[in-house]
């Protein structure tokens, strides 16, 4: 891998999806745009005649649009993963279209139903391996269902640490576990940082001051994960276009370099009966 930042000549996913579709298409666009105001013409004066006696199927109306939108979503999905394989292939890195989620020792992987791990890019930063993938969940089911979505950012380090979270409170989703440590007063309202039962120490040996007041004063809203040698970086939505990327590539980057001289030095002695990771 390259250590400059990313430079896929793609830009927008929305932008290249509507430029697809253009070209897929192609002179049948405006025949279906046509075609759906028809449509719609000839509806609404189907709903003229028989809203009158109130039994015109309504659903009717949209069927041109749900149809539309499950098009543009598909095509979509496409545009996103040439991308990603197009960024791979520009910096020398590997890719991978989908991910195993049971592999990963990480809390948030672990939260809601339906997880997955797709566009996975694996490459080297700094001497480092790292990788970029996109992490999906989901809680609740029918109208209560909510879906999550996290661009990931993981960086492989030297040393060996408890399995810590530092949560930022400015996200809609926490994840903790273990023991909930107390932060200064300036932090408490920022974060929320949990560790591994008589691992406190190595805890605030990791997210110093220094470090939680670099988070807030970049005002970085990631939530942090430290498992069996690697950093995780949760940045909340998924990647939508190059200068996106670019920022959050560069900012992650930042941050692990930052991090580097204590998590490639730090050596933890594991406490007997005592685990070093997270209960789930």
């Amino acid at each position: 891998m390259a250590d400059a930042n990313p430079q896929p000549q793609n830009t927008s996913i929305m932008s290249l999806t509507f430029q697809t579709i253009r070209e897929q298409l192609g002179g049948w666009l405006w025949l279906i745009v046509l075609g759906v105001i028809g449509w719609e013409i000839f509806v609404f004066v189907l709903a003229a005649k028989s809203l009158i006696a109130g039994d015109f199927p309504l659903f009717l109306f949209f069927l041109p649009f749900l149809g539309g939108s499950i098009y543009v979503e598909y095509v979509r999905r496409k545009v996103r993963k040439a991308f990603w394989q197009q960024l791979a292939a520009t910096n020398g890195w590997s890719y991978e279209a989908d991910g195993d989620v049971a592999a990963e020792a990480g809390l948030m992987f672990h939260q809601g139903h339906s997880q997955n791990i797709f566009n996975v890019i694996t490459g080297n930063f700094d001497g480092r391996k790292m990788r970029i993938f996109t992490f999906h969940f989901a809680t609740g089911s029918g109208k209560q269902r909510r879906d999550y979505y996290y661009t990931v950012y993981e960086f492989t380090f030297a040393g060996q640490f408890p399995h810590l979270n530092l949560n930022s409170l400015l996200n809609m989703y926490g994840v903790a576990g273990g023991v909930k440590l107390p932060l200064p007063a300036e932090f408490e309202k920022f974060y929320r940082l949990t560790a591994p039962e008589e691992y406190e120490i190595e805890a605030l040996q990791v997210f110093t001051p220094d470090i939680l007041a670099y988070l807030i004063d970049r005002q970085l809203p990631y939530d942090v994960e430290l498992v069996n040698q690697e950093m995780l970086i949760y940045v909340k939505g998924q990647v939508n276009d190059l200068q996106q990327l670019e920022q959050d590539y560069a900012r992650a980057c930042d941050f692990a370099q930052r991090m580097a001289p204590t998590l490639d030095k730090m050596r933890f002695a594991e406490i007997p009966q005592h685990p070093s990771v997270l209960t789930r």
